[in-house]
């Protein structure tokens, strides 16, 4: 049977919608489930990226992001970000590569509100400390290293390990109301002050692997990761579990939407649920 240039253009075009309404159907439905099943907080986050390539294996790019919090309700915070990509090793059959990065953030952030336990001196607790929202600014370097695998056509595989050092600045007159107990374990508003939030620096090793897939005949890309995060100057430990989809428009332009799961044991970042869309542009 003869089937015209057209048709299979068409055939294609009705596969990748198909394909695109599954996908986002069952990224909604996930995403409420994963929102019911908890308490944890649901946002949305939004970035636009452009890279450059200066030279075979030497790339520049740059960003700009957007995320919300408090179920979409509040910005959490507005990214900027520069970095360059460099390509250490290649395999001539290009299956394997090892490429650098270097990168430079800059974060406009608004922080949840904090409710902390107080204790006496006779280290008994008899209230909470209420802290306000509030915004502070933050810097973020980063170097990184990664190794990319890709057996066939379909398949990509990468492992990639980040030093992140962040520097969070000083933030005062944030107010902070003080919940007591009384004589009748009832808890009232003993008073209301201004905190304040002392300049920090932290310092995080983060594991990042990636699988992706390539939909024979189809501009898409699944893709899953799992990434983990060590505090190396504080026990501190960031968990992020990510499903999404990537479209190649063409060579130069891509989309991308995704589902992801973050727990975070840090003040500083909220635990929930994320979904995001992206797009980037290279030249």
């Amino acid at each position: 049977m003869y089937v015209s240039l057209g048709d299979k253009k068409l055939k294609a075009i009705k596969n990748m919608k198909r394909s695109i309404l599954i996908f986002t159907t069952a990224l909604l439905l996930c995403s409420a489930n994963a929102v019911a099943q908890d308490n944890n907080d649901f946002g949305a986050d939004i970035s636009v990226e452009v890279e450059k390539k200066i030279k075979p294996g030497l790339s520049v790019e740059a960003g700009i992001g957007f995320r919300s919090q408090d179920d979409s309700k509040d910005m959490e915070r507005f990214t900027v970000s520069v970095g360059v990509g460099y390509r250490l090793y290649q395999t001539k059959d290009k299956k394997f590569n090892i490429k650098s990065s270097l990168g430079a953030e800059y974060f406009l952030m608004q922080q949840l509100s904090e409710c902390k336990e107080h204790f006496n001196s006779s280290n008994v607790m008899n209230g909470y400390n209420q802290a306000a929202r509030y915004k502070q600014h933050r810097l973020r370097g980063s170097l990184g290293i990664a190794f990319n695998y890709k057996p066939s056509k379909r398949w990509t595989f990468s492992l990639k390990e980040t030093f992140q050092y962040n520097h969070y600045f000083s933030a005062d007159s944030v107010s902070r109301n003080k919940y007591r107990y009384n004589d009748d374990d009832e808890l009232y508003l003993r008073e209301t002050d201004k905190k304040y939030i002392e300049a920090k620096d932290r310092l995080i090793l983060r594991n990042k692997i990636t699988v992706e897939y390539n939909i024979k005949g189809l501009p898409l890309n699944p893709f899953v990761s799992a990434d983990l995060g060590v505090g190396l100057n504080k026990n501190l430990l960031k968990q992020k579990y990510t499903a999404g989809l990537d479209y190649n428009i063409n060579k130069q332009h891509r989309l991308s939407v995704w589902y992801r799961f973050a727990r975070e044991n840090d003040d500083d970042e909220p635990n929930g649920h994320l979904v995001g869309w992206g797009y980037k542009y290279e030249f």
